[in-house]
């Protein structure tokens, strides 16, 4: 039994479903407007599956063509760099490591915390409860 394989395609690259490197040639807001193939050519975004990180111009990104166009499937590291930081523990927890600083806001709320140590909660008002003992430890403590 002998295997014959007849190419039908021209252009790699313009197989539906073929995945390929490209590097972000213009981004907006974290995403990946147009991309730079592996030839030179510039081509525009389709979409971004939802867990693409933001993106900046000369990010390498896996590609796939679709029909409709090319689908950024995800950022290659760079040499060095670790994997994502949210990470699960040995006990289950969530670790979310951010060595420059972290902020969560929602509206006019915000949680911030920095590498030297601070914690900065803002907001109109802010409660406490609990069930047990609630303690505050500081070297100086001030109310109002």
């Amino acid at each position: 039994m002998s295997n014959k394989v007849l190419r039908l395609y021209g252009n790699d690259e313009e197989i539906s479903g073929r995945c390929f490197v490209a590097v972000v040639a213009v981004e907006e807001q974290g995403q990946a407007l147009s991309l730079m193939l592996a030839h030179g050519e510039i081509r525009e975004v389709f979409a971004h599956l939802s867990e693409v990180p933001v993106l900046k111009s000369g990010d390498r990104v896996l590609v796939q063509k679709t029909e409709e166009g090319l689908v950024v499937t995800g950022r290659l590291r760079v040499k060095g760099e670790g994997p994502r930081p949210l990470a699960r523990d040995h006990s289950g927890r969530f670790i979310l490591e951010a060595p420059a600083g972290l902020c969560l806001r929602a509206g006019e709320a915000s949680i911030e915390l920095t590498p030297d140590g601070r914690i900065q909660v803002d907001g109109k008002d802010i409660h406490g409860i609990a069930a047990g003992r609630f303690c505050l430890k500081g070297a100086t403590v001030e109310i109002n």
